[in-house]
């Protein structure tokens, strides 16, 4: 026991030397020799007094191009139709319902479970309505206070040991986080802000637990801590990747029991081994809290949101989900080629350990486990958490939620998950800079280090014009990707959308050559086509196609009974509405307009079955028992099923009487005078209740 201590004093000395000494005042590199030479900016840096100040402008400076921009992509389901958004639903609806909208227990729900960032978008709207200027522009203001957090958080926590010199680095930290090119799709895509958010709550709660653990008093300890953890609660509300700040102030805790064991002080150990388990059991808590909203239930997502999940083959599962990590991290080292949706084969799978890929991807990881080894035994050399190490921890902890470890995710690969991990980044790449460059040639490392941040700052400025419309978002789309089919179909949309129908035929007809069943790009061109009596046969066969492949779909049924009417092939055309009720599915507008063709056309029998199907399907027609009796007489007269009942209502009674009309006409067509009387005098009751 003498012994570890004497070892532990050692270890001591060693790191106070190494942190006091002057000409030592940067961390030890990483391969352990001593520096050659001090990492300085003092001349370029004496000149910036208000480092957080620039560091704000810069962030707010790079993205003044994005707050003219409109509403695109997932904004408009986001908050455009969003009804928590609008307004039209209680404040509580926001703890049940997911990021979209929808029910959080349905089973359609992303269980994307972020209450507090729909809450601001809410409250953007009850200040300035649909205005995407104001949006915007709190998601600047948030990218900038996350990067100016980031600055604090080097400071106070990581370089905390370098006194004025851990400024300066901070300060390098600040700028290259702020102006990464990685963000523009958080900043600049209004639906990032959840992304802006969870990190800002992220790096508060990451100084609060700082301060419980350097506080003298155990009163203001408990005060701090605790307000860590609910500030890392709601880093989580805002965004599920949150919930890895519990990760890393386990980490911290756990090192500072290693760090701090000592047997004469087994009080003060048992008391930071107890912080570790409230620690746990609060992220436990918070786990458990949120899988009960979810109703303990699992999101799902389609194959071509993420191939790999619905691969039948763990090795392919394995080697594509590894290398999607090589193909992120080269995302944060090089953001040259950037883009907005990974899904279809964007990223195609990687099935043999022969690929290229698979290589590249082994190599990545082999290097990674050899620096993390690195800096692990340097940290329990000198028993504490090198800035290396905090970087390497900010990077893979906030990672592991998007890396499909754990659970598949909605996404291939999503540039907006990388915000939380670009903070690690950042730090990583100053070290290096620090660590490699400068100690070999300082103004190499000043070059460098300019080159960076000015490379950085242009490509955002640059990339944050995409998202401005949705033309430049959707084109920028189809140069980086075109045998994407999503991409490709958002480009024929933005075409169809802008009456370039010819365009949107050929870039229809050329998703559908990439993915055969793709039914938005069905439907759409068969829209296109039915304009035409020339194309009204492909339109036909269009639709035909998409009935196969969604055979739920009731737009393309009515759309199809709308071809055969147009033709006058009203038979054929109540065939497939009567099929379509046959589904469940009763449109109720678009069935009476058929039932009134086929009136015109003498088709009394195709008629009355189609007006039947749909009064006799919806509660307000059991108001009145004669009509009741009446639909059941003559709907075993036409041999029509009795039995399936639906709780379900017309939306408006105006629709309900034209119905009950329409009836009465039909049966007073056959002769039936005195069925046709009874429907009459429903007709008049309802009119009766609609005046009342």
């Amino acid at each position: 026991m003498e012994d570890r201590s004497a070892e532990l004093r050692k270890r001591k000395k060693q790191n106070d030397d190494c942190i006091s000494d002057d000409e030592s005042t940067r961390l030890i590199s990483t391969d352990g020799n001593t520096p050659k030479s001090t990492f300085s900016y003092e001349p370029l840096l004496k000149l910036i007094p208000y480092r957080h100040i620039v560091i704000f402008a810069s962030a707010m400076l790079i993205y003044s191009n994005v707050n003219h921009g409109q509403f695109l992509h997932d904004d408009i389901v986001a908050i455009v139709r969003n009804r928590d958004v609008v307004g039209n639903t209680s404040l509580t609806n926001l703890f049940k319902n997911d990021f979209w909208g929808t029910y959080i227990v349905n089973k359609k729900s992303h269980k994307s479970y972020r209450p507090l960032c729909v809450l601001t978008f809410r409250l953007n709207y009850y200040l300035h309505g649909l205005q995407p200027l104001y949006f915007h522009l709190v998601n600047c203001l948030t990218h900038a206070l996350v990067s100016v957090l980031t600055s604090v958080v080097s400071h106070k926590v990581i370089y905390c040991r370098y006194e004025d010199r851990g400024k300066n680095l901070a300060f390098l930290v600040g700028l290259v986080f702020a102006t990464h090119p990685i963000h523009t799709e958080a900043v600049a895509n209004i639906v990032g802000r959840a992304e802006l958010l969870s990190a800002l709550f992220f790096l508060v709660a990451v100084l609060l637990h700082n301060i419980s653990i350097k506080c003298d008093s155990r009163i203001v300890e408990v005060v701090t801590l605790s307000m860590s953890v609910l500030t890392a609660g709601c880093a989580m509300l805002m965004k599920e990747s949150g919930i890895t700040v519990f990760g890393l102030m386990f980490v911290i805790d756990a090192f500072n029991v290693y760090a701090t064991f000592n047997v004469s002080k087994m009080c003060a150990t048992v008391w930071k081994i107890f912080r570790v388990v409230m620690i746990m059991a609060a992220m436990s808590s918070i786990l458990f809290l949120r899988f009960y909203a979810m109703g303990w239930t699992k999101p799902t997502f389609s194959s071509a949101d993420n191939p790999a999940s619905k691969s039948p083959f763990l090795k392919t599962r394995f080697l594509t989900y590894s290398y999607i990590s090589w193909v992120n991290f080269k995302l944060l080292l090089m953001p040259i080629n950037l883009l907005y949706d990974y899904s279809y084969d964007t990223v195609p799978l990687v099935d043999c350990f022969s690929d290229y890929r698979s290589i590249a991807t082994l190599a990545f990881f082999t290097t990674s486990f050899l620096v993390v080894l690195k800096i692990c035994r340097k940290c329990l050399l000198y028993e504490f958490l090198t800035p290396e190490a905090w970087g390497m921890l900010l990077l893979i902890l906030p990672y592991i939620p998007c890396s499909n470890i754990f659970f598949p995710v909605g996404f291939v690969v999503a540039e907006r998950t990388l915000y939380l991990p670009s903070i690690g980044f950042s730090i990583l790449m100053v070290c290096f800079i620090k660590n490699y460059i400068e100690v070999k040639s300082r103004s190499a490392s000043h070059i460098l280090l300019i080159a960076l941040l000015a490379f950085y700052a242009a490509k955002t400025w640059e990339r944050n014009k995409v998202w401005q419309t949705k033309e430049a978002l959707f084109k920028s789309g189809m140069e980086s990707a075109p045998d994407n089919p999503k991409i490709r179909y958002n480009w024929a949309n933005y075409l169809r959308e802008t009456h370039r129908y010819e365009e949107a035929v050929i870039h229809y007809e050329e998703v559908l050559k990439l993915q055969p069943d793709y039914p938005g790009a069905l439907n759409n061109l068969a829209v296109i086509l039915e304009k035409n009596d020339s194309t009204l046969e492909r339109a036909r066969e269009m639709y035909t196609r998409l009935i196969l492949i969604v055979p739920d779909r009731a737009e393309a049924y009515m759309n199809l009974a709308s071809i055969f009417n147009r033709t006058k092939d009203y038979e054929k055309a109540a065939d497939i509405y009567l099929k379509m009720m046959s589904r469940h599915m009763y449109p109720i507008l678009p069935t009476i307009s058929l039932a009134e063709t086929l009136v015109e056309n003498n088709s009394l029998d195709s008629a009355e079955s189609a007006i039947s199907n749909l009064l006799f399907q919806f509660c307000h027609a059991r108001r009145d028992e004669r009509v009741l009796g009446l639909l059941a007489e003559r709907r075993a007269a036409l041999k029509l099923n009795n039995n399936r009942q639906s709780k379900q209502c017309f939306d408006e009674k105006a629709l309900f009487t034209r119905a009950l009309l329409l009836y009465a006409r039909i049966l007073h067509s056959k002769g039936l005078f005195e069925e046709s009387e009874t429907m009459t005098q429903s007709v008049l009751k309802v009119r009766k209740q609609m005046e009342g």
